[in-house]
């Protein structure tokens, strides 16, 4: 059963692997948008700008997250990444004064980055902080994200495996919860304020707690370490764009100064919007009609009328595609230009430039290929990743 499994993982890894490649020739051959059908059911995909608005902005009302809700149960429950109406409107709410709270200090952030600055050896070895909970929560989101390209069929994928990988996932989230319900008690206070601590101010019901937990985590987590992995990536291939970016730095903090949303707010901050062009944390998402409907363009002998969405059909979007597009973003779509952007701070933005702060050189290690942009081993779950993760030389 092992060299079954084996087999199987291999060939859904090379699968996973073409299918923005084969999405992409696609566009090419078919235009835009273009209809695909699985198992008899029938959906829309589309990489056009204007169809995409309709969805996500003028047409919201029309479409919703159609199966999601039942594929995410198992590992996620009920939260703000897994419902739709007013049970959405109720989560946010919940969310709310976590997320209004905003750190302008950094403070959070500049003490966990610090911790991550003290993992990274100085010998030239590897570091592995690898834990039973990263490997539990990876593993479920891979399972959800085979189930979630099923449709109407998304039951066909369930295991024990799947379920342990829950279970574990659960225990360390249920685990936290306790020890801050009992902080609250006890009326200890810690000197930053996680969004878990904020959450128990509005419950204490635990099975809430670990279900918004859990949507908050799965949003913010791996988006936000797929970005970081991307950007250190490219910054290992392109030394010129490290260097101008480390000079910035050094100018406006010094090797050891307070780094400020002020101070990082140009180049810090246009250089993850400009990984995030090239490597988007959800490559390809989608939603589902709530009743028939139509979208503004794509019909037509010219693909130019607008197109019928029938209820329960889904409009899948690729942004990997679209932002590729040479239509919108010209010949050198391909390439990685961070000073295309010049936008507000960020705390990736912040990570990245103590990275710099600190280290005078970062390369890809010599046995590893200088592959063109988008031609790597990417791993797509329900975030977009490096296959073989972000192997860097820092010195």
């Amino acid at each position: 059963m092992s060299d079954i499994n084996s087999i199987l993982h291999a060939f859904r890894a090379a699968r996973e692997q073409k299918l923005l490649r084969v999405m992409r020739e696609i566009v090419q051959t078919t235009g835009p948008t273009f209809e695909q059908r699985l198992l008899g059911f029938r959906g829309i995909d589309t990489v056009d700008p204007i169809n995409v608005e309709a969805v996500l902005s003028t047409h919201f009302s029309d479409f919703g997250l159609g199966e999601r809700r039942l594929v995410f149960a198992p590992l996620l429950g009920q939260g703000i990444f897994t419902q739709d109406g007013k049970p959405w409107a109720h989560s946010r709410a919940l969310l709310k004064p976590a997320f209004s709270r905003q750190d302008q200090s950094m403070a959070q952030i500049a003490e966990v980055t610090d911790q991550l600055l003290n993992l990274i050896p100085v010998s030239g070895s590897f570091i592995d902080d690898e834990n039973t909970f990263a490997i539990a929560f990876d593993k479920g989101q891979d399972y959800l994200a085979q189930s979630g390209r099923l449709g109407g069929l998304h039951w066909l994928i369930d295991s024990s495996d799947f379920r342990i990988q829950c279970k574990r996932v659960h225990e360390h989230v249920d685990n936290a919860i306790m020890q801050v319900l009992q902080e609250q008690d006890t009326g200890d206070k810690q000197s930053t304020q996680s969004i878990l601590q904020d959450l128990v101010q509005q419950s204490t019901e635990k099975k809430v707690l670990r279900e918004q937990c859990l949507n908050v985590l799965l949003a913010g987590r791996d988006t936000t370490a797929c970005l970081l992995s991307w950007t250190f990536r490219l910054l290992a291939k392109h030394s010129a764009v490290f260097n101008r970016c480390r000079e910035d730095i050094l100018n406006s903090c010094g090797f050891s100064g307070q780094i400020t949303r002020q101070k990082i707010k140009y180049h810090m901050d246009d250089l993850p919007l400009k990984v995030l062009r090239l490597y988007p944390s959800v490559p390809i998402n989608s939603r589902t009609a709530t009743h028939t409907t139509t979208l503004p363009t794509g019909g037509g002998p010219n693909g130019t009328a607008p197109i019928l969405v029938r209820k329960g059909e889904a409009v899948g979007y690729c942004p990997y595609i679209m932002h590729r597009r040479q239509e919108t973003f010209g010949p050198d779509a391909e390439a990685f230009r961070p000073e295309r952007w010049l936008e507000n701070g960020s705390q990736a933005g912040y990570v990245v430039a103590r990275m710099l702060q600190k280290f005078s050189s970062l390369r890809l290690p010599k046995e590893e290929p200088m592959e063109a942009i988008g031609t790597e081993k990417q791993k797509l779950t329900l975030v977009m990743c490096s296959a073989i993760g972000c192997n860097v030389v820092l010195t």
